[in-house]
């Protein structure tokens, strides 16, 4: 009798423990389930996210794209706020036409659009107001052309290479660029156009810190002038910042302005001065104030000339630019390779979620009334 009862009891505590086993095993299941359906909507959450990123920045390009082509070819109805123009505001609207400048809608397009729980928006760099560096050597006979030499060096001087160093920086790169497998700089020599302004960053001449910069500004630069007891703030347009760091686009950076800066403070890199897109002329309604130093005999005076009187009124040749003191010479000089238009043009798109800032790159050329991208979506 007490040996059935023990078997008994041993059958009920091996029941007991086969249901809390299967109970355990239930709880695990059910626990992997809910985790991965968690999961499974995370991922899905996740591409709905990406789906909704990619096609907003389609669309913000095919925005841009449109903005690029009224730029040049406006709507065949004014807009009614035109309508209402005083006639300063009508006369500087005219005097736009037939130019790119910093007035241009392309250049203050600072639309931020909702996508999901995020945000995008897009900033138009011209691409145009830099040296093409492609353009230094001759296609022809492979050997650098002089004035483009000379305008090199004078950049270069300007953002600190120092002159001892001058030559061989030229002959650096006139090694790189050229068709010919001979020459001192040749073991790091593409020998074609550079198809990045970042190949520099292989050159024994160049470091981070010249091609970077150093805390220069990526927004605009602040002038103060005064006449007769008024203060005005002028304003220039400059290159994205260095590497690694990448400021909100969605927030304005406070720069102080150009009087008050230390020397060693903002310096300008190879990237603020140099791009690998264009004919090679600059435009000097957008060029960068260091690039107009180093055209202008290194006279900061006439730079910042320069920048005041584009910020009134776009310059439309080179009579409005002979205008300006002490500029005639040299816009005579350099004649060729300027211009007051633009055709290409970097597209930086942001996209914010929360704390998770994405930004992608894509080139557009404006060719006539077409806007062609010549390519999109690099990440930076």
């Amino acid at each position: 009798m007490k040996q059935h009862s023990h078997q008994n009891a041993g059958e009920r505590g091996l029941a007991l423990m086969m249901t809390m086993v299967l109970l355990f095993v239930l709880v695990i299941l059910v626990t992997e389930m809910m985790f991965t359906s968690e999961v499974q909507k995370a991922i899905s959450q996740n591409l709905t996210e990406e789906h909704l990123a990619f096609y907003a920045e389609e669309a913000l390009l095919l925005r841009v794209e449109e903005v690029l082509f009224q730029d040049i070819e406006p709507p065949p109805m004014k807009p009614i706020d035109e309508l209402l123009l005083s006639p300063e505001e009508r006369e500087l609207l005219e005097s736009q036409k037939g130019t790119d400048s910093l007035h241009d809608y392309w250049a203050t397009m600072r639309n931020v659009e909702k996508v999901g729980d995020g945000a995008i928006t897009a900033r138009l760099y011209d691409e145009e107001r830099k040296f093409n560096i492609n353009t230094l050597i001759d296609p022809k006979s492979s050997q650098p052309i002089q004035k483009r030499v000379e305008l090199f060096k004078a950049i270069i001087k300007v953002i600190g290479v120092k002159e001892a160093d001058d030559r061989g920086f030229v002959d650096e790169v006139s090694d790189y660029l050229d068709e010919n497998k001979t020459g001192k700089y040749e073991s790091i020599a593409a020998n074609r156009p550079m198809q990045r302004i970042k190949e520099m960053l292989a050159m024994e001449h160049v470091d981070k810190e010249l091609f970077y910069g150093k805390n220069y500004p990526k927004t605009e630069l602040t002038f103060v002038e005064e006449s007769d007891g008024v203060v005005f703030e002028q304003f220039d347009d400059f290159d994205e910042e260095s590497e690694g760091t990448a400021a909100d686009p969605f927030q304005e950076a406070k720069v102080p302005p150009y009087e008050e800066w230390e020397e060693d403070q903002f310096i300008p890199g190879l990237q603020d001065v140099f791009t690998v897109y264009g004919e090679g002329k600059i435009n000097l309604n957008t060029a960068p104030f260091p690039i107009l130093v180093a055209m202008f005999n290194e006279d900061e005076e006439v730079a910042k000339e320069i920048v005041i009187q584009r910020k009134k009124k776009a310059f439309k040749n080179l009579g409005d630019i002979a205008s300006v003191t002490g500029a005639s010479e040299r816009s005579d000089y350099y004649k060729d390779l300027i211009t007051f238009q633009s055709n290409y043009f970097r597209v930086e798109v942001s996209m914010k979620r929360e704390n998770i800032l994405r930004q992608r790159v894509s080139m557009m050329m404006r060719d006539g009334p077409n806007a062609i991208t010549l390519f999109r979506g690099a990440s930076l």
